[in-house]
């Protein structure tokens, strides 16, 4: 649904044309004319297109059609049309404003081959690399130990990424599938005391992109099994030394917004489809959620995090939470910048 305030004279949808937009003139006496359409085209948060439409007339109780040159988004990503009308006044107040949403999130979490991976199985240890990257997993906690990509530590220590669940899960299988530019670690965890099971498990590539899956359901091989509460389901991530800095998309109230901070402050971000977390020269690592969205915690930002999933307020039996996260490290790429306002 589109966001604007109640009782704006000038009211704008989305025609079934991409691109074209339908203007009303609600208003059955007043008569606009030589009135300017500024608007923008936002793509995951940020300003991707944005332009003007000068000298418009709007007569009373009428509509128009005005079509935008919006260039469409890849598949996934998230859009909106924000647009503000102005009469030619300098420093006018705007007549109206609105948001309208265009295409929803849909969160690309896809792990491309981009090279040649090797692995090693010892000391239970199960660790792969490539030139660019070590990645090591503790076969007994089925815990990532190390996470390493062209030297830059994207663990703080070997309790670096762990569940987390209300209540302790105990690990039952530790297995892997091996290719040459391609390996995932597949961990299933017993949680007795939620009468749930957890499958969590990890891709990765030569790159060091790394996708984090959880599924969570009910154990029906056991007699007792009933709804426990479960107020959490996620993993926890011991960030890397030096990250102190915090760029996210995420929807704080209705229309989702590019948000920053800085250590030591504590943020809860609700609904994140995008995190980035870096240093002072923009080296860190990137969240990228799936169409679940991510619920963040972070205490601060020089201890860990807490990526969860969103539970619904009155889950049923049989229990099936499932979402996913990609990893990327950020080695030479700009952290993303906040869109400008119109």
């Amino acid at each position: 649904m589109p966001f604007f305030a109640s009782g704006q004279p000038i009211r704008t949808a989305l025609a079934p044309t991409y691109g074209n937009l339908r203007i009303t003139n609600d208003s059955l006496l007043k008569n606009y004319t030589n009135i300017t359409l500024h608007w923008q085209f936002l793509v995951n948060g940020l300003v991707r297109q944005q332009g003007s439409a000068p000298g418009l007339t709007l007569l009373p109780g009428h509509s128009r059609t005005l079509r935008l040159p919006l260039k469409p988004p890849a598949p996934g990503e998230e859009s909106y049309i924000k647009v503000e009308y102005r009469k030619p006044l300098r420093n006018s107040p705007p007549l109206a404003t609105q948001t309208l949403p265009l295409t929803p999130w849909g969160g690309d979490t896809r792990i491309p081959a981009t090279g040649e991976l090797s692995f090693t199985d010892s000391n239970n240890v199960f660790s792969i690399g490539s030139p660019t990257l070590q990645l090591s997993f503790d076969k007994e906690s089925g815990w990532l130990l190390q996470y390493t990509v062209k030297g830059q530590t994207l663990l703080a220590d070997s309790n670096g990424l762990r569940p987390a669940l209300p209540a302790p899960p105990h690990l039952q299988l530790f297995s892997t599938s091996t290719g040459s530019q391609m390996v995932i670690v597949r961990t299933e965890y017993t949680v007795p005391d939620l009468s749930c099971l957890l499958h969590l498990s990890y891709m990765v590539n030569s790159n060091g992109a790394l996708l984090v899956e959880s599924t969570l359901e009910t154990d029906t091989t056991r007699q007792d099994s009933i709804l426990h509460p479960i107020d959490r389901f996620g993993v926890n991530w011991t960030l890397p030394t030096g990250a102190d800095s915090l760029t996210w998309f995420g929807a704080t109230d209705s229309i989702p917004a590019i948000h920053k901070a800085t250590a030591p402050t504590a943020v809860p971000a609700d609904n994140v489809r995008w995190c980035d977390i870096y240093d002072s020269t923009g080296k860190g690592l990137r969240l990228t959620a799936d169409s679940n969205f991510l619920q963040l915690h972070i205490s601060s930002l020089r201890t860990h995090i807490d990526i969860d999933s969103h539970l619904p307020s009155h889950p049923a039996l049989p229990i099936h939470f499932h979402y996913s996260f990609k990893v990327t490290p950020l080695l030479t790429e700009t952290p993303h910048q906040p869109a400008k306002p119109i």
